[in-house]
């Protein structure tokens, strides 16, 4: 086990009403970060975040950057500063970047892997943010994967094995979905497989992160998602 500090940026936009509902998504997936040893997470929100996110690249070496918020083909995007600015990231950090945004892995994250050595774990295509509702905690069951995935990183299992196991996650929800007896399931269901359809990771895909968190503990942690429902973790948890 690693006993060595594991910097990690998040960024979350919070610029509009979508942005908004995925840092709230974000953030059930960033409690239960903070609670792995050794991980130390720094956290950037709202509209200033493109200035803030920079400055904070250019002091501190970073292991990881995790970025909730809107995407182009062209890189991170901000109402008030565009796309374009996020090339200045290719220059100023080697960490793995995990982006939960639309279209990023079809451009900005081309960009980003050119030199030797980067990863970039994001989605080709839209991305869906959910949210729970009272037929069903759609928005959980999204934490829950990108949760997962996350800690599975943490917990020693290859980038690209993370990325696989995410994809089937998406695929076994939209599943799920497609047979839940509600309103809007089969709406979810839809984007969720979408969501299946568009994750990659780019670049250095073999990479092993040192050990920061046992599988078992990590299972324990994502438990904590569903602890007002067994009911859901029962159904939802292979």
């Amino acid at each position: 086990m690693s006993n060595r500090v594991f910097e990690c940026l998040v960024v979350l936009s919070e610029s509009d009403v979508p942005t908004i509902i995925s840092s709230n998504l974000a953030s059930l997936s960033i409690d239960i970060i903070k609670r792995v040893p050794h991980v130390r997470v720094t956290e950037v929100k709202g509209l200033l975040y493109p200035f803030m996110m920079t400055n904070y690249l250019k002091q501190k070496r970073f292991d990881m950057i995790i970025y909730f918020g809107h995407g182009q083909k062209q890189g991170l995007h901000n109402y008030l500063t565009g796309s374009e600015w996020s090339e200045k990231i290719c220059s100023l950090s080697d960490a793995i970047f995990y982006s939960y945004s639309c279209w990023t892995a079809s451009g900005f994250g081309v960009k980003y892997v050119d030199k030797p050595g980067r990863t970039f774990i994001g989605y080709t295509e839209p991305v869906f943010v959910a949210w729970d509702t009272l037929e069903w905690n759609y928005g959980r069951d999204y934490a829950k994967v990108i949760t997962e995935e996350i800690l599975n990183i943490f917990s020693g299992m290859s980038l690209a094995e993370a990325v696989r196991v995410a994809k089937d996650r998406w695929a076994t929800l939209s599943q799920f979905y497609n047979i839940l007896d509600t309103v809007e399931a089969k709406f979810h269901s839809d984007l969720t497989m979408r969501n299946s359809r568009g994750h990659v990771i780019l670049g250095e895909t073999a990479r092993n992160l040192p050990l920061l968190i046992t599988r078992h503990e990590a299972i324990n942690l994502i438990k904590l998602l569903y602890k007002d429902s067994e009911r859901e973790w029962s159904l939802l948890y292979a």
